[in-house]
């Protein structure tokens, strides 16, 4: 596998203050110390009014402005794409990903035609709702579930396509009983 050198900007939150400006540095810095010459720190906005004056006492540059970070055309435009069928779980996705280096994925419909593209902001706002959503509800087919857990089905159809809610059941069976419903 070919692994293609990227520069890799290291942006604290919207607004840059000592915080932010000051972790972007350090772990810019850290990166590059371990070996990883491609790290630079960047940031969102305009650089408040403590961390310039910072900056000017330890006679450091603000970090560079990325006026935004969001996926462009010319991130994708590549011709060793990650590409994965509609039906792929989204961990997988996320695997793969990782494994490529990727910043985003095609999903491919059965036909091959382009069904849509996640990328890992995507990926990443996934995760973080349904860590916040008190709604678990899924669709997904018995087959994917016992890929993604590695598991083994006892009873019923490997094809079938169901809906609920998924939990782990981490607790006493008394308190998991309090969380089921019928269905």
């Amino acid at each position: 596998m070919r692994i293609l050198r990227q520069t890799v900007y290291v942006v604290g939150h919207k607004n840059p203050d000592t915080d932010s400006v000051c972790s972007a540095l350090g772990y810019a810095a850290l990166k590059r110390g371990l070996g990883f010459p491609d790290y630079f720190a960047a940031r969102a906005g305009v650089v408040g009014t403590e961390a310039r004056f910072l900056l000017r006492r330890f006679g450091l540059d603000a970090p560079l402005y990325l006026p935004d970070v969001k996926t462009k055309v010319q991130d994708v435009m590549k011709t060793d794409l990650l590409s994965v069928p509609m039906d792929a779980p989204i961990k997988q996705v996320y695997h793969r990903l990782q494994e490529t280096h990727g910043k985003l994925a095609v999903i491919q419909r059965p036909d091959g035609s382009l069904g849509g593209i996640v990328t890992n902001s995507d990926l990443a706002m996934a995760f973080m709702g349904a860590v916040e959503s008190d709604q678990h509800y899924l669709r997904f087919s018995l087959r994917t579930l016992l890929d993604v857990m590695q598991g083994t089905l006892l009873c019923g159809d490997i094809d079938a396509v169901v809906s609920g809610q998924i939990f782990i059941a981490a607790m006493s069976p008394p308190t998991m009983k309090r969380f089921l419903q019928p269905g």
